[in-house]
């Protein structure tokens, strides 16, 4: 059995080598490998805590490692808000395709937040 510390660390070097930085700002990097889907890293290499906002609608045969919810019309989306501590990255999903193709829309937004260490507002 491989240890999923191993299976992240395997995939974030993936997608490190093999992806590209869809945004770059104030220290904070978005990489996105669009193979077979879709998969995400957020690098925080500043010194602030950074609030990650991500969005993926329209999703037709693709499957998601946070899973997904369905609004009033059936339609398929996963919404997140993740908060990245300094000097950390965070594998923030994976979206699979199924056979016979898929589709899917794909919006993030970082938010940096000048928190204390612990994460708690800085007084």
């Amino acid at each position: 059995e491989i240890a999923p510390e191993m299976v992240r660390d395997a995939i974030v070097a993936h997608v490190r080598r093999h992806g590209s930085v869809g945004s770059h700002s104030q220290g904070i990097s978005l990489w996105k490998l669009p193979q077979a889907g879709l998969t995400v890293y957020v690098e925080n290499a500043s010194m602030n805590y950074v609030e990650v906002s991500v969005e993926l609608t329209d999703l037709f045969n693709v499957t998601v490692s946070r899973g997904v919810q369905a609004d009033s019309t059936g339609q398929l989306f996963m919404k997140s808000r993740d908060s990245i501590p300094p000097r950390h990255g965070m594998l923030v999903f994976v979206a699979a395709a199924m056979p016979a193709g898929h589709t899917y829309r794909f919006s993030s937004r970082f938010t940096p937040r000048m928190d204390g260490p612990n994460g708690g507002s800085a007084h």
